[in-house]
């Protein structure tokens, strides 16, 4: 019955025109916007007006959360959903924004010490974003604080978050699980050493940040990220169901 009623609403809300503004806000906040072919912005505008919707939009440190912030978050979030059928991101149910950094206190963990972040995907559905991090896509290259954390819920799907993705080949499964323990090997002995890579050095922390990491570069920086890790390129564009580098084309 659920089901029935949210897809009775969904139809209902998408029948509406896609609002001018928003348009306008996508095309100055989302680079990948204006790179879209007609039937990808079409369905990215239907993703967004129902994260807008659904999402539990809630601002943090009496931070209003307005329509410009919630479009241009659902707007990168969209992003990943292109390659999709009718997957909204139904499990990120709350996400709550900052104007800043946070601290993320996690005092009852003892291995872990509290420490200042910019966003936080928790396994409950909730993720945690700072305003002015989410801004700072547009002009970092590899960076996308949205597209991070919520590839956190995408890794989790499968019950755990280690970048244990699931693959309909068999073939594909076993090709990314050794990629993923060649890249992480490889991320963490540039991290060890000072040596620059592509993808981050915070993809070095463990293999879901990894995951997160490379997410953000399959997104952000794609030719790049073909040209230098090409099998973990193709292995991405599998999963996603989405070949981004033809948005630079």
């Amino acid at each position: 019955m659920h089901s029935w009623f949210r897809n009775r609403q969904r139809r209902k809300l998408l029948a509406s025109p896609f609002p001018r503004p928003w348009q306008e806000l996508l095309h100055d906040r989302v680079w990948q916007y204006q790179q879209l072919q007609l039937e990808q912005r079409d369905k990215l505008h239907n993703c967004v007006r129902i994260i807008v919707a659904e999402v539990n939009w809630i601002g943090l440190d009496g931070h209003f959360v307005n329509d410009e912030m919630k479009v241009t978050i659902a707007g990168h979030a969209s992003l990943m959903l292109l390659g999709f059928k009718n997957d909204f991101m139904d499990d990120v149910r709350t996400i709550q924004v900052c104007r800043q950094e946070f601290d993320d206190n996690r005092e009852f963990d003892p291995i872990y010490a509290t420490e200042t972040k910019a966003g936080r995907a928790h396994a409950d559905g909730t993720t945690i974003l700072s305003w002015h991090h989410v801004l700072s896509a547009n002009y970092y290259g590899d960076y996308n604080i949205v597209i991070h954390e919520l590839a956190h819920h995408f890794d989790r799907r499968d019950g755990q978050m280690h970048a244990t993705l699931n693959f309909q080949d068999a073939n594909d499964q076993q090709r990314w699980d050794r990629v993923v323990a060649e890249e992480y090997a490889d991320l963490c002995d540039a991290a060890a050493s000072g040596r620059w890579t592509l993808l981050r050095h915070y993809g070095a922390k463990n293999r879901s940040e990894f995951f997160a990491v490379a997410t953000e570069c399959y997104f952000e920086s794609p030719d790049r990220l073909k040209r230098s890790h090409a099998e973990l390129y193709d292995l991405l564009r599998k999963f996603y169901n989405l070949d981004t580098v033809e948005w630079l084309a």
